[in-house]
């Protein structure tokens, strides 16, 4: 019995990595893709943005690792309210007093600002 169409007959056709078609056609402009410059040039336009992705995930993974040390914390036994102990002597013994006198708090407020812009810079 004779098939009428010779592709079934020929092993080859149903391969595409023998049969050359298409395949080579993608190998060859891939090979052209890869000689040219158009590597470098994606990757230049792609370094920003992947920058600010590293920096992104490396934000996050520093937030969940701060989360987690402040959850382990805050599951030890009296230690929360013996911190906002602390944090309110402290303000009582020196932040308060600072922040009355007009001269101090200008000065706070001044190292502050110039804290803020060396951070920008």
């Amino acid at each position: 019995m004779a098939h009428d169409d010779p592709s079934l007959d020929d092993p080859s056709q149903d391969d595409p990595i023998e049969a050359g078609g298409e395949w080579q056609m993608l190998r060859t402009k891939l090979a052209d893709w890869a000689a040219s410059d158009a590597p470098q040039t994606l990757w230049q336009q792609l370094q920003s943005p992947l920058k600010a992705l590293a920096l992104l995930l490396g934000g996050l993974f520093v937030l969940h690792l701060y989360s987690s040390v402040l959850g382990a914390l805050e599951g030890l036994p009296l230690l929360p309210g013996l911190l906002e102990l602390t944090a309110l002597v402290w303000i009582a013994c020196h932040g308060a007093p600072a922040l009355l006198r007009r001269q101090e708090r200008q000065t706070l407020i001044d190292q502050l600002s110039q804290r803020w812009q060396r951070l920008r810079h």
